[in-house]
């Protein structure tokens, strides 16, 4: 695994810990446990003017945009991820007067001179506070506890939760199970937040916290006008997304995503219109829909496409690095995908690691009305009609195990609809597809940043493209009119190549409309398949499941873990288990027994029993420095194989 822990230290990451206002201790402890996160590091050692000791640490990596260190008069700010800086800032000379702009008026300053996929630490010396800010979809998480030593922030869940020796929080354990990721601010260990998206924390010298947004929804006002018009003001935030990025890129390669769908082919077909010098990327395995749609596209249009053939798992490294495996995205990617990636990567000696790489999401859905029908919503432009309870019910619950947990199912769903509720008053004067698409960005979109551990270059989530969400009106979003409209002025060639839907991605008309039939029939039978597989537990190993539902692709995945060394002891039961406690051992010991002998009913749900029983089993341990096992505990696995 020699060629695997090199490229380690090249994977594209930044994550960050601060400690304010706490002992030599404190600071040391958490120091160690970061260290043996990531073995490549650079601590910084930052001391105010009143005494307060902070560490910030980044992990340094071969990326085209750099993180951001300011110092000044005993202040600093920090800013970590892949940050879009204005003209202004990027000058060197002007740093430190954006960082006095910034302490005067952080709101301000962000709107004004951040953008990308960022999170934000600073110091004030001269009033004693911290200030931490999120971008406006949280792709890069800013975890955050206050206790009577200090308050503590971090990019890992589970490296602040094991410094803390945090105990788990039951209601958000009950969240990552069922949906994957807790909701809002809540994480699933008790005393420890998460940052809002769009939003600024503020913690002073008596350890009093207050979180304000700097961008509300409400802010935005509706376009008017045709689909023409409203293209003529979108395509510009389009174009100016993808040069941003291009702007950073060097002598650097630039690639994009390429698959079946419809986000990733428009920002291609942007870097097509702009005329970038870009190769095309796509991952999967023989035979797969988007390896298929990819290659004949870079055939038809004559681009340079690199594709990475995916590798399943052997027994030997299930073994070896179930663990690391987990830890690489904090707990919550899906086992069983990351397992392939894993496998892939360590496979792959030839991906250009220091190249910019766009990726079409996330945020793509929110333009392509990808959920109206799913919500009911025939007429998205028109108010009163959006039913939330229904929309949760389809989007979010099919995953929802009722009797698995001691929490309280009532009490779970509670939750859930409080959350929907809450976010739905953000948006409460806007047209029914706009609450939709909001709901998507609060509990998909931001979610992202959860599972995906690296921060990414995504054109679709840069601050004007995040507010045109609620700008556009969503009858030129619904069935991707817009998308689809823009895909084919930017690059007909390119829109012309059949989606997994098997259709073009070209503009709707009447006469067009035959060539449309497919995606009806091909949305029917997604439903009929859901239905199957996620409420009646069928045909979990059909070939036309995503790569990490296929049960005999993944069978002997738990199948090791479960019955070999070293792993096998901590499966025999519900009591065996660290977590077991939480959970209703009859339920439990059911899925344990099944698995076992290689059955599964839902693999989303055994992924997330396994993630979070191995994450919580290294947060309750004392090893914080294992050697080479915590370099790739560091990687982010998804980094190059969205």
């Amino acid at each position: 695994m020699a060629g695997v822990a090199d490229r380690t230290r090249k994977t594209a990451m930044a994550h960050f810990n601060a400690c304010f206002r706490s002992d030599r201790g404190t600071v040391a402890r958490f120091r160690d446990i970061v260290d043996g996160l990531a073995r490549r590091g650079r601590i910084a050692r930052l001391k105010s003017a009143a005494g307060t000791i902070a560490t910030a640490t980044v992990w340094e990596a071969d990326k085209a945009i750099p993180d951001v260190l300011i110092e000044a008069d005993g202040s600093w700010l920090l800013i970590v991820g892949t940050p879009l800086l204005s003209a202004q800032m990027r000058a060197d000379c002007d740093r430190p007067g954006f960082l006095r702009g910034f302490l005067s008026d952080p709101a301000r300053s962000i709107r004004t001179h951040l953008d990308g996929s960022f999170a934000l630490i600073a110091y004030d010396g001269a009033n004693q506070r911290v200030i931490a800010a999120s971008d406006y979809n949280r792709t890069v998480p800013v975890f955050y506890a206050v206790r009577p030593t200090g308050a503590y922030f971090c990019g890992s869940e589970l490296a602040l939760a094991k410094m803390l020796q945090a105990e788990i929080d039951p209601e958000g354990f009950a969240q990552t199970i069922h949906l994957a990721t807790p909701w809002g601010t809540r994480t699933r260990f008790a005393g420890i937040s998460v940052l809002s998206p769009a939003s600024i924390l503020t913690i002073d010298a008596n350890l009093a916290a207050n979180e304000v947004p700097y961008w509300r929804p409400q802010e935005e006002t509706v376009w008017q006008g045709g689909l023409d018009r409203i293209m003529d003001q979108w395509s510009p935030l389009v174009a100016r997304a993808v040069e941003r990025f291009q702007q950073y890129r060097g002598a650097r390669d630039f690639l994009t995503d390429f698959t079946a769908g419809e986000d990733s082919r428009l920002v291609l077909a942007q870097c097509h219109a702009l005329g970038d010098d870009y190769r095309a990327h796509v991952g999967g395995f023989s035979g797969d829909m988007d390896v298929k749609v990819a290659e004949h596209a870079a055939k038809e249009v004559g681009f340079a496409l690199d594709v990475t053939p995916y590798s399943l798992i052997e027994p030997a490294q299930v073994k070896a690095h179930a663990e690391d495996i987990v830890l690489g995205s904090d707990g919550y990617a899906n086992f069983f995908t990351a397992c392939i990636l894993f496998a892939t990567e360590s496979k792959d000696e030839t991906y250009d690691r220091a190249a910019i790489k766009l990726s079409g999401m996330p945020g793509g859905e929110a333009f392509r009305g990808s959920y109206y029908y799913r919500a009911k919503l025939l007429f998205p432009s028109l108010s009163g009609h959006f039913e939330p309870r229904f929309f949760t019910r389809l989007k979010y619950l099919l995953d929802c195990h009722r009797g698995l947990l001691k929490f309280p199912d009532e009490a779970f769903l509670a939750g859930v609809h409080g959350a929907i509720d809450a976010a739905l008053q953000e948006v409460k004067s806007c047209p029914d597809g706009t609450q939709v698409d909001h709901l998507l960005r609060m509990f998909q979109t931001c979610s992202w940043g959860m599972i995906n551990r690296s921060p990414a270059y995504l054109p679709l989530a840069t601050a004007d493209l995040t507010r045109s969400i609620y700008c556009l009106p969503p009858g030129v979003k619904k069935r991707g009119a817009l998308t689809k409209a823009l895909t084919e002025r930017l690059c007909p060639a390119v829109a012309w190549i059949k989606t997994q839907n098997g259709v073009p991605t070209v503009r709707r008309t009447v006469l067009r409309s035959p060539l449309f039939l497919p995606e009806y029939l091909a949305s029917l039978s997604a439903v009929v398949r859901g239905f199957n597989r996620r409420v009646l537990k069928l045909n979990q190993s059909g070939r036309s499941l995503a790569r990490h539902l296929r049960l005999d692709y993944n069978r002997s995945v738990f199948q090791t873990l479960f019955n070999d060394e070293p792993y096998r002891a901590m499966w025999q039961s519900a009591e065996a288990m660290k977590t077991g406690h939480l959970y209703d051992p009859v339920a439990l010991n059911d899925i344990l027994d099944s698995a076992r002998e290689g059955q599964c009913r839902s693999l989303n749900l055994l992924s997330r029993i396994i993630s979070q029983e191995l994450a919580y089993r290294w947060v309750c341990s004392g090893d914080t420095n294992p050697g080479l096992k915590d370099e790739l505990r560091s990687r982010t696995l998804s980094d190059v194989y969205r």
